[in-house]
């Protein structure tokens, strides 16, 4: 699935652009099971998700608007047959050796109009985990494009090791599904980011960028009429 070209740049960059790792039948199934869940059609533990304020924004279903949803395979095996997808699991392989193991999966959505920015982030400072190699692979479901908030990646940054985070709440705020409580996120103090240096990867449905859990990475808000949606799967090194 990877050509030495795309692992050298991996190396380089700390991420790597995969187009069309899922096919179009693929892809679908998996928007037609986010469709069922907002329209109340599925019933997921509230524990799944982060929501936005339930006072302005509303799911067809009546229920609050998902941004994020924790640990969708473990919910549907339409998810579960992607988080195991055997071209994933051959780019793993690839990228970190012949030992891998899935560690976690979540699903954004960016809805047009209404979601937030997310700033400059290293998924490691939220993970915390042991092992060094461990990737994250940010399938889209829409075009990912500039106008409906891209990954936008710092090249290099893999290198600079685990940095401090600051505390934030973001605008719309995000809430607990489980308590309806807000919380804040993290991301890397806006003085210590050089945004000139900054690259933006938009990639087709279907398509994916994995990175470091090192790599400095965030994406705007969904300026579009169009949901943005994606589902990013984590493998580390299995130990």
């Amino acid at each position: 699935m990877l050509t030495p070209e795309q692992i050298r740049s991996f190396d380089a960059n700390g991420y790597v652009k995969v187009e069309e790792l899922l096919t179009p039948m693929e892809v679908h199934s998996l928007k037609e099971c986010l469709e069922e869940l907002l329209q109340g059609r599925l019933h997921w533990p509230r524990r799944c998700f982060q929501t936005l304020d339930a006072s302005r924004y509303t799911a067809p279903s009546g229920e609050p608007m998902p941004e994020g949803i924790q640990l969708p395979a473990g919910q549907d095996p339409r998810f579960l047959a992607i988080a195991d997808h055997p071209h994933l699991v051959a780019v793993m392989k690839a990228l970190i050796g012949p030992h891998v193991e899935r560690y976690t999966d979540q699903v954004i959505m960016k809805s047009p109009g209404i979601s937030p920015a997310t700033f400059f982030h290293q998924d490691g400072f939220y993970w915390r985990n042991t092992p060094e190699k461990t990737i994250n692979c940010w399938i889209a479901l829409d075009d990912a494009e500039l106008g409906n908030g891209c990954l936008r990646f710092l090249p290099g940054s893999h290198r600079w090791g685990l940095q401090e985070h600051e505390r934030y709440f973001d605008e719309p705020t995000l809430h607990s599904g489980e308590t309806g409580q807000p919380f804040q996120r993290l991301r890397i103090p806006l003085d210590q980011v050089d945004f000139s240096q900054e690259v933006a990867e938009p990639v087709n449905a279907g398509g994916a960028l994995l990175f470091l859990k090192y790599t400095w990475h965030r994406s705007d808000p969904n300026r579009s009429s169009q949901p943005r949606r994606a589902y990013a799967i984590a493998y580390h090194e299995a130990i």
